[in-house]
C-alpha cells in the first residue's frame, strides 16, 4: 500500500514527494497527516500559499515560522530581535515535532528554504520533514528586490532544491505516476512530455486539433469553463455571462470574524485573497457555479461544478440548492474557512488555535477561473485560453486540469503560428529539468520483485 511505503520511508529520512498534475500528491499527503494523527504523532502541516495551507488543513509557513514579510537573512536578524517571545515558542513547538509537512514546495524559493533550515536548526527539531509538490508547475513568486539578492547570494538560482539546506536536510526522493485525473493514456503521455517542456509534431498536432476561435468562445461558456491567466479577463467573463441571465441577482457578502484582536490586519487581509474564495459572490438562478473546496461530508469536490436552482431561506438560515453536473441534487451550506495556528497549552501541549474565521459559499461563477485558482482543480469540460501566458509551467498546469481530451478546447488571439506561439509558451525550466533528470526518483506505486 502506497500510504505504508511512505511510512516506511519516513521512519528514518526526510521526503520529497513529487508527480505530475492529478496523481494524487494532496490526497495521500492528507491520508498520512491523518494516519500519524491516529497514532498520536504531533504533525505540523504547513503551505507555502494560503490556498495550499488551506487544502491540507494546515497553517502558512510564514505564519508559522514567524517571517513576516522577510525575504533573507538579515531581514530575518532585525525581525527576530522584535519577537524573541514568539521565537522561544516556535522552538518549544518544533522540539516536540514528529512530522513537518510542507506542500507546494515549488512556491518556496532558495532563500525561503533556508531561511525555513535555520529556524530547524535553532530549535532543537528532532522529527522528520515531508516536502510535496511539482517543481514543474508553479514555481516561486520573486520580487525584484529579492530576485539581486538570490543572483548575488545562490548565483542565479531560483528554486528550493539548489539551496544548501536542501543538501543538508539529504531527502529521499519518491514519486507518484499513476493519474487518477484522466483515464486517456495517450493524453497523460502527451501531458507527460509536456510538463517535460519535450514536444514533437505529433504532439503539437494533437493539441492544434483542439483549436476554437476567439469568435466563437462566448457560444462554449453555458457548458464550458474557460482558464486564463488574468483576474481581469476572467472578472470581466463571469459578468457578462451573469449579464446575460434572466432573474435577480443575489450578492451574498461573506462574513468575517477576528478572534484574535492582536491579529495584524495585513495578515488578515493576506490569508483571505490567497484562498479561493469570493469577498462578494454574485449569483443568480441558472448560473454556472464550481466548487472551490474538498468537503466529504457534504458530497461534493473542488472542481465539480453545477447550475444553481434557487436560493432557500429557512429558519434565519440561507442555502443554494444546487444540481452537479452527475444530476445530484444538494442544499449547499455556507463554509467557514479558518485561519488557524499552532499554540501550546498550560501542559506545553500541542494545540490548534482559530484566529480568525471566513465565512462564505464555497463556490465561484465557472464561466471563468484563473489558472493560478485552478490548482488542484479537476475540469470536465475546459477551454484554455493560452493567451497571455507567462509564467513557466503555466501551459502545463492549464491544460492538465482536463479529465477529458475531447471535452478539451484550446483558444489564443496571435497571428503568429499555433505550433509557434505553443513552443514560445511551453516555457519548463531547464533548472527543474536537470534537477529531476539527475535525481534519482522512487516510484512509490512500482511493486518491488
Amino acid at each position: 500500500m502506497v500510504l505504508n511505503k511512505l511510512r516506511d520511508f519516513l521512519k528514518n529520512d526526510n521526503v520529497f514527494l513529487s508527480g505530475g498534475a492529478g496523481v494524487g500528491k494532496s490526497f495521500l499527503t492528507i491520508e498520512l497527516i491523518r494516519s500519524y494523527r491516529i497514532q498520536g504523532k504531533i504533525v505540523i502541516a504547513l503551505g507555502s500559499t494560503a490556498l495550499s495551507a488551506f487544502n491540507i488543513g494546515g497553517v502558512t509557513l510564514h505564519s508559522f515560522f514567524a517571517f513576516k514579510r522577510c525575504q533573507n537573512y538579515d531581514e530575518l536578524y532585525y525581525e527576530d530581535r522584535k519577537q524573541k517571545d514568539k521565537l522561544e515558542k516556535l522552538k518549544r513547538i518544533l522540539k516536540q515535532c514528529d512530522l513537518l509537512v510542507i506542500d507546494e514546495i515549488s512556491m518556496v524559493s532558495t532563500s525561503l528554504m533556508e531561511m525555513i533550515y535555520y529556524r530547524l536548526t535553532r530549535s532543537g527539531f528532532n522529527g522528520k520533514i515531508l516536502l510535496v509538490g511539482d517543481f514543474f508547475q508553479l514555481p516561486p513568486v520573486i520580487n525584484h528586490k529579492e530576485n539581486q539578492i538570490q543572483n548575488s547570494l545562490f548565483q542565479n538560482t531560483l528554486y528550493a532544491f539548489s539551496s544548501q539546506a536542501w543538501s543538508d536536510l539529504k531527502f529521499i526522493n519518491l514519486k507518484l505516476s499513476i493519474t487518477k485525473r484522466t483515464l486517456d493514456k495517450q493524453f497523460y503521455e502527451y501531458l507527460f512530455y509536456l510538463r517535460m517542456g519535450e514536444v514533437n509534431q505529433e504532439i503539437l498536432q494533437f493539441f492544434k486539433k483542439m483549436l476554437i476561435s476567439s469568435k466563437d468562445l462566448l457560444g462554449y461558456m453555458d457548458e464550458y469553463t474557460l482558464l486564463c491567466a488574468t483576474n481581469k479577463k476572467t472578472n470581466y467573463i463571469n459578468a457578462e455571462k451573469l449579464n446575460l441571465l434572466q432573474g435577480e441577482e443575489r450578492i451574498f457578502k461573506a462574513k468575517t470574524e477576528k478572534l484574535d484582536h492582536v491579529l495584524d490586519d495585513k495578515i488578515y487581509k493576506q490569508w483571505v485573497n490567497g484562498l479561493n474564495s469570493m469577498d462578494e459572490l454574485k449569483l443568480k438562478i441558472g448560473a454556472k457555479i464550481i466548487f472551490c473546496v474538498n468537503n466529504k461530508e457534504e458530497n461534493y469536490y473542488n472542481g465539480e461544478q453545477g447550475v444553481i436552482l434557487n436560493f432557500v431561506k429557512d429558519n434565519e438560515c440561507e442555502y443554494i440548492l444546487i444540481e452537479k453536473n452527475n444530476g445530484e441534487k444538494l442544499q449547499l451550506k455556507v463554509y467557514e474557512y479558518t485561519l488557524e495556528e499552532y499554540e501550546l497549552d498550560k501542559n506545553e501541549k500541542l494545540e490548534v488555535k482559530v484566529k480568525a474565521k471566513f465565512i462564505q459559499f464555497p463556490i465561484k461563477l465557472a464561466y471563468a477561473i484563473t489558472i493560478h485558482k485552478s490548482q488542484g482543480m479537476s475540469i470536465d469540460k475546459l477551454i484554455c485560453d493560452i493567451g497571455g501566458i507567462f509564467e513557466k509551467g503555466q501551459l502545463y498546469v492549464c491544460l492538465s486540469r482536463a479529465i477529458n481530451p475531447n471535452n478539451l478546447k484550446i483558444v489564443y488571439n496571435y497571428k503568429i503560428p499555433f505550433e509557434d506561439y505553443f513552443l514560445r509558451i511551453l516555457k519548463a525550466d531547464k533548472e527543474v529539468k536537470k534537477f529531476y533528470l539527475q535525481e534519482k526518483f522512487i516510484n512509490l506505486e512500482e511493486n518491488k520483485g
